[in-house]
């Protein structure tokens, strides 16, 4: 089987690139849009739920569209160096702000005084950041090595569990959304343990 050819360098999707389609009550793009532009499979994953789906959490999302162009963005500062003038201009202000604090580092240089504690105060971060934290413990599994593998699940039930259950108070419209990333979260690190002998994830 022969992959696709990665890209070299980036390119900023703009508004302009979106083609909205009607989808239980929001609009999204299209979700082939996705597929060509590599946009992680976080975003592919949560765009492919079937309308009115037990796993779907659109109409619990207070402002969607942020969120989901949050989504398709999130680890453009970090892995791509995209500068968050650019993404200024283009998405404009709003979000430029909310991917500074989603970002741990920005063209290249960590921050220092990075917390996850703004993350989690923001309505829309809070969301992006608990799905992506779900994404990568699904996904780790035979990927990570042993021990950056227990150190994620340690810095999951230390660091977001307890950020979860502030957020879901700070935004009850919110909060199915805060429970199910948590349930998820819970699952997927009690099927960890199962799968790695003599680990056992305290969750609770």
């Amino acid at each position: 089987m022969t992959g696709m050819k990665p890209i070299q360098g980036y390119h900023l999707i703009t508004p302009d690139d979106l083609h909205w389609r009607p989808s239980n009550l929001m609009k999204i793009p299209n979700a082939d849009f996705l597929e060509r532009t590599g946009s992680e499979n976080l975003a592919a994953r949560l765009w492919r739920l079937p309308p009115k789906s037990a796993n779907t959490l659109h109409k619990h999302i207070r402002n969607p569209v942020t969120v989901y162009i949050l989504v398709f963005l999130h680890d453009v500062v970090e892995d791509k160096n995209v500068p968050l003038l650019e993404i200024e201009q283009i998405w404009g202000g709003e979000i430029a702000r909310k991917l500074d604090l989603l970002s741990k580092e920005v063209l290249g240089v960590k921050k220092a005084n990075y917390s996850l504690d703004p993350v989690f105060e923001d309505e829309d971060c809070s969301v992006v950041k608990g799905g992506d934290r779900t994404h990568n413990v699904s996904s780790m599994v035979g990927v990570f090595k042993r021990a950056r593998l227990e150190r994620y699940v340690k810095e999951t039930i230390d660091e977001f569990f307890p950020r979860l259950k502030k957020a879901r108070r700070r935004f009850p419209d919110q909060e199915a959304v805060f429970e199910a990333i948590k349930l998820e979260l819970a699952n997927q690190l009690s099927l960890i343990g199962h799968l790695l002998d003599g680990y056992t994830p305290e969750t609770t």
